[in-house]
């Protein structure tokens, strides 16, 4: 069960990190080409 909530909690870190990345990389990319 506890296991269960671990791998949850992981998947939910690592979308929250791709999601950040993502919008890092559009900020990035909207003040280069402006």
């Amino acid at each position: 069960m506890n296991q269960v909530n671990d791998n949850k909690l992981k998947k939910q870190l690592s979308i929250g990190l791709l999601l950040a990345t993502y919008v890092a990389v559009l900020a990035y990319l909207s003040n280069y080409i402006a």
